[in-house]
């Protein structure tokens, strides 16, 4: 079982979530990383299965960058996670995470990983804290997404994606659906919270649940 730690900053209000596997550190997105996600996003190879397939700008990454870190800042935990290795070196390999949806009580799943951690299942690592440990301690926590709680997670992957597929269902979510997205064929994907079990949490403090809009 992966170590969670919520932590909510008394004077600003910032939730700082740290996620430890087996081989992994997750912690929540925080602009000194810009870099480091500017060369993943900025990857054709890294990018060619992802939604439209191409490479994002510098400018357009830097922006999504300041985006996920001001989620964190609100107290939202949909936001997406930096991922490094727990080897003491803390290599920076990706970023895995969960973002509102238009429909209230839901999340989509997403992540990215550098081409040097591809076949070492450390997505399958990632994804799996994030979906089995991590989401339900958002529900635990009584945070309202869209005025509710988080009952559905989605996902969807290029259907040449084999190794997104894989983990994907590797970790419960269930196809439901093909089609058209961005021009490519998409498998989509889904599930309900309720399936997952509940772990134990290491809390640092008391939390105060919010109310978010999609």
């Amino acid at each position: 079982m992966s170590e969670i730690k919520f932590t909510v900053d008394e004077k600003t209000g910032r939730l700082d979530v740290t996620i430890d596997t087996a081989r992994l550190h997750l912690e929540s997105i925080n602009t000194t990383y810009c870099d480091d996600i500017v060369k993943l996003c900025n990857d054709p190879v890294v990018m060619m299965k992802n939604a439209d397939g191409l490479p994002w700008s510098i400018e357009d990454t830097k922006h999504m960058v300041v985006y996920w870190a001001a989620q964190w800042n609100r107290n939202n935990p949909l936001s997406d996670f930096a991922v490094s290795k727990n080897d003491g070196g803390k290599e920076f390999i990706g970023i895995v995470g969960l973002v509102h949806t238009p429909y209230p009580g839901e999340a989509d799943v997403g992540y990215l990983f550098n081409k040097s951690a591809w076949g070492q299942r450390y997505g399958t690592e990632a994804v799996s804290a994030l979906v089995k440990e991590y989401v339900p301690e958002i529900i635990k926590h009584n945070y309202q997404i869209g005025g509710e709680p988080l009952s559905v997670l989605t996902a969807d992957a290029h259907t040449d994606n084999v190794a997104s597929v894989k983990i994907l269902e590797g970790v419960g979510l269930k196809k439901v659906a093909e089609k058209n997205k961005y021009g490519y064929p998409h498998f989509f994907f889904s599930m309900k919270t309720a399936d997952l079990v509940k772990p134990t949490i290491s809390a640092e403090k008391d939390f105060q649940p919010t109310r978010l809009s999609a």
